[in-house]
């Protein structure tokens, strides 16, 4: 075959020859390594431990305690983990608490923290408000959904001279008192106006971020 002719041959039969495509195992995605939060919060009682499983879970209770982190060795220790799709709170010598929701988790670290501070556990009642003491010898309870104004007017009372006693939770005893729990009064951006005007105090809180309630200033328990 003539050397023109033999290179045309060639030149059909590379066109008629399928390519297969070499396969290219899929790159494995980085295993996202989780690194346990551990903080030691003191109110009243001995200080207690939350060790958490990573940063996202410790950003849900961090801020509101943020005023009360000590380095005193714990007395007790809470895990808050993840378990599955929800959460769980673990501690020793209790039996395991499954939870769905944040929301649901971070009020049974809340409502646990109140009752080891407290040595009991006997409450009628723990409610989502604030309250702040009347003058004379009671509590005034501040209850209602998130994003009503709850903390806002806590702020203003205080700064009008009444005594905190807790924001978020207000537990109720065996007879219905309202007990003072120290959490930080959170103020959502809505409300730092307000905040400080009635409380100066609340202008150099520290600002921390919030999925559902947008920045908030956890101000710490006035005196």
């Amino acid at each position: 075959v003539p050397a023109a002719e033999a290179g045309a041959t060639e030149a059909v039969l590379a066109a008629r020859v399928p390519v297969v495509p070499v396969p290219v195992a899929p790159r494995p995605r980085p295993r996202r390594v989780w690194r346990p939060v551990v903080r030691t919060y003191a109110f009243t009682g001995a200080p207690v431990a939350i060790d958490c499983a990573d940063h996202e879970l410790a950003d849900l209770m961090h801020p509101r305690l943020a005023h009360a982190e000590t380095a005193a060795p714990a007395a007790a220790r809470l895990r808050l983990r993840r378990a599955g799709t929800g959460f769980a709170l673990l501690e020793a010598g209790r039996a395991p608490e499954h939870h769905s929701r944040a929301e649901a988790l971070v009020g049974a670290v809340v409502r646990r923290l109140v009752e080891l501070g407290h040595g009991r556990g006997d409450w009628s009642a723990v409610l989502h408000a604030a309250a702040v003491a009347d003058g004379a010898g009671g509590a005034i309870v501040l209850a209602g959904a998130c994003g009503r104004g709850k903390s806002t007017l806590t702020a203003a009372l205080v700064g009008a001279g009444a005594v905190y006693f807790s924001d978020d939770c207000v537990p109720l005893d065996a007879y219905g008192r309202a007990v003072a729990v120290p959490f930080g009064l959170c103020l959502k951006q809505s409300g730092w106006a307000v905040g400080e005007a009635v409380l100066p105090i609340s202008a150099s809180a520290p600002v921390f971020p919030c999925a559902e309630r947008g920045p908030c200033r956890y101000v710490p328990p006035p005196d």
